[in-house]
């Protein structure tokens, strides 16, 4: 109901492209380990799952985005939001999901949260360029290739582990130790998504 809720448009096309991939069948991983994150350290705020909507926005975002750039036809087990609208489209509607995060975690007011998530979506952004970099590399080194899974999917895990605790006060330490799992978590998802490909 979140998700729904959260996306403020008056646009019904904006609705329908958004919805098309961010309502499909996924793991909300994001928001499962923000929520979770936050509760660990006793938040029970009524906001908790409209905050943790901007992972799984963000998440949605940079996968229109990389559809795009991988020529993808599939995503979720569906046709791909550039395969049925086109790439301009799918950059558009990844550009509002990314608005639309900002838009909750301003409401928040919490400048270290801002600062998590504007360091997160710039991180992200550098591995899909390093990405772009090394299309199609067979030589790609195995320091260039963990970064690129670090950047592109871990600092978004790493965000939502350290987000929750932050949210919820908790000390800098279990902040820090969070964000920590969250990336190891990051890497070894990417890792294991990549495998899935050969296999």
């Amino acid at each position: 109901n979140a998700l729904k809720e959260n996306l403020e448009t008056d646009i019904e096309f904006i609705k329908e492209l958004s919805q098309h991939l961010l309502l499909a069948r996924g793991k909300r991983l994001r928001p499962l380990l923000f929520v979770l994150s936050a509760r660990l350290f006793g938040y029970n705020g009524d906001d908790i799952y409209s905050l943790s909507t901007i992972f799984e926005y963000i998440h949605t975002a940079s996968l229109l985005h990389d559809d795009v750039l991988d020529n993808a036809d599939m995503r979720r087990k569906r046709p791909s939001v550039n395969r049925l609208w086109g790439n301009s489209a799918a950059v558009l509607g990844g550009d509002f999901l990314f608005s639309s995060s900002f838009r909750i975690a301003v409401r928040y007011n919490n400048h270290q949260f801002m600062g998590l998530l504007t360091d997160t979506t710039k991180k992200m952004a550098e591995g899909q360029i390093m990405e772009l970099m090394h299309s199609n590399d067979l030589n790609i080194t195995t320091q260039d290739y963990i970064s690129i899974v670090t950047l592109k999917t871990a600092v978004l895990i790493s965000a939502a582990c350290s987000g929750g605790s932050m949210i919820a006060g908790a000390p800098s330490r279990s902040i820090a130790k969070l964000g920590a799992f969250g990336l190891n978590m990051g890497i070894a998802f990417q890792l294991m998504d990549d495998l899935f490909d050969y296999i």
